[in-house]
């Protein structure tokens, strides 16, 4: 196994973000960022549980793509038709992704040095990640209609 902590991380996150999609009634128009977050579990899944090149860029790959599926969702959200919270949910979602992508690269800086520090920082991304796609699901995409 390559590294427990981090795929404890990913199962435990890869957990809730899947039950924040079921219960959020993502809709229809954003299947490609549900796919791209049910793969992001699965590739984080294979890529902490083995030590496989395969599964690391794999991973970073579907990480790159998720990136890209967030920045257009959250720059596609018009504040101006939007309610004071929920321009402040886009604002603290803006916030959390950057956060994320700190972390994942400070853990990359830590690769070769100090593996606690970067094992905090790597796990940190995953929950930030988590987070800010719980509040995507939540907050910022229209559920469907009943």
């Amino acid at each position: 196994m390559a590294n427990s902590v981090l795929l404890a991380s990913a199962l435990l996150c890869g957990a809730f973000h899947i039950w924040v999609l079921t219960v959020s009634q993502v809709n229809t128009s954003t299947k490609a960022w549900t796919c791209a977050v049910i793969g992001g579990i699965l590739t984080s899944i294979w890529n902490h549980a083995s030590t496989s090149e395969l599964a690391k860029w794999l991973d970073r790959c579907t990480i790159a793509v998720g990136v890209c599926l967030d920045v257009y969702i959250l720059s596609s959200a018009t504040p101006n038709q939007m309610s004071r919270e929920s321009v402040l949910a886009l604002g603290g979602c803006c916030t959390t992704l950057l956060a994320a992508l700190g972390l994942y690269f400070t853990a990359k800086s830590f690769e070769h040095t100090c593996w606690k520090r970067r094992d905090a920082c790597h796990v940190g991304a995953h929950v930030l990640a988590t987070i800010l796609h719980a509040c995507m699901a939540t907050l910022l995409v229209v559920p469907v209609a009943e």
